[in-house]
This record gives C-alpha cells, structure tokens and sequence, in this order.
C-alpha cells in the first residue's frame, strides 16, 4: 500500500508541474505569406512568386490569391503571381486572398542586373512561456541542400520534463498541424537537426517546445521573415 501511494503521489506531481492552471486559446489571425521571396530581379527575366494561406489554426488552406504590383512600369505580374522585370527601379509585390482583402502581404522588390534572392537563412530567439527554463538563439538554413535547425552555444532547457519535443508550426499555441522533429536530448549547447526535403525554407513560422506526454506548451521563438 505504501509503494502504491508513493507512485500515485509521485505521478500527481508530474502531472501538475507539467500541466499548470492555464487556458490555452489555440486561434491565430489567418495569414498569407510569400514563400519564395525576391531582393532583386534581373531586368528582362521573369519570375513566379508563390505564397500559401494559412487559416486560423495555422493550416495551410486552398484560397484563391491575387497579386498585384505597385509600379507595373518597373514589375509586371500576372493574377498568379508571374513577374517581369522592366525597367530600372523598384515596385511593392503583393499577394492578397481574393476573397478578404484585409489579408495580404507585400515584399519591395528591385529590378537589376541579376534576380538576387534573400539570405536563405531565418532566425529566432527562444525562450520559455512556462516554469520550465528555456533560452537561447537559432537558425534555420540551407547547408548545401540540406535544411538544418541549428542552435547556438547560449541555448539551454530544462531536463526534468517527462518528454519535451521540438517541432517546427504555424500556430505556436497547439502541435495540431505542426511537424515534429522529435524528442529533445540535447538540453545545453550548441546543436543542430537535418530536416527532410519536404519542408522549405518559409513553411513554418516558429520553433516550438512541447511537453509531449501531456500537450503542454513549454516555449517558442519566432523566425524572421
């Protein structure tokens, strides 16, 4: 009867330090984002931009997507997101839902020499949203033509949940929809994950630590557009 006790006491205090008091609201505003970003395109070239709907959970949906540029003069671009480069100068590219015009998004884009596009490199600082510690600067990019998740030597976390789990999400409320790179077994220094060829540079917008076991959310960061 004492063993039993103590495993049953022991249980309800992992259950507790791990679930907490709190609601989570699992809702985030619809977003549209570009997903193949442009700095610069070569005069006379053109280009195809693409960019997907994510709706209030953070799921990608099928939305019908229009694109328009502020100077047609210097950036042409088709309903469907083709580009040409016409001119010296520079224009807005927006992509708006057909449907809400309230959601958009818009990269300026020049015309030059050379397409040039972004550093294919995106970055987060992460830190905890719960009791457990979590901290610490990372980095998704392309090593050749490998995507990696890399964490910095000032990154930390807490060893002592039952199953803490990385993934990568467009709602960083919930896993529902979010890609699960696995469990967490490096808890101090600088570290790195290989991810699949499936996954692109722009398809999630945050990095995110969960208590698996029990569905907790333990902490995230945002990465930069």
């Amino acid at each position: 009867m004492r063993i039993l006790f103590f495993i049953s006491l022991m249980t309800s205090f992992v259950l507790v330090g791990c679930i907490g008091d709190d609601y989570i609201d699992d809702f985030v505003n619809p977003g549209v984002r570009i997903t193949n970003p442009a700095d610069t395109l070569a005069l006379g070239s053109s280009y195809q931009f693409e960019a997907t709907y994510f709706d209030g959970v953070g799921m990608p949906q099928e939305k019908v997507l229009v694109w328009t540029s502020s100077d047609e003069l210097v950036i042409a671009i088709t309903d469907d997101g083709l580009a040409e480069a016409l001119t010296d100068g520079e224009s807005l590219i927006t992509v708006t839902v057909s449907d809400d015009p309230t959601i958009s998004n818009s990269k300026l884009v020049a015309t030059g020499l050379n397409t040039v596009l972004p550093p294919q490199e995106r970055f987060a600082t992460v830190a905890s949203t719960s009791s457990y510690a979590l901290e610490g600067d990372c980095s998704l990019h392309y090593e050749g033509t490998q995507l990696v998740l890399e964490f910095e030597s000032n990154f930390h976390t807490s060893d002592e949940l039952p199953g803490l789990f990385l993934y990568l999400t467009n709602n960083p409320e919930t896993t529902s929809g979010a890609y699960q790179i696995g469990p967490v077994t490096t808890f101090n220094g600088a570290h790195s994950y290989d991810l699949p060829n499936s996954i692109g540079l722009y398809d999630y917008s945050h990095v995110l630590f969960f208590c698996a076991p029990f569905n907790v959310k333990v902490g995230d960061g945002q990465l930069s557009n």
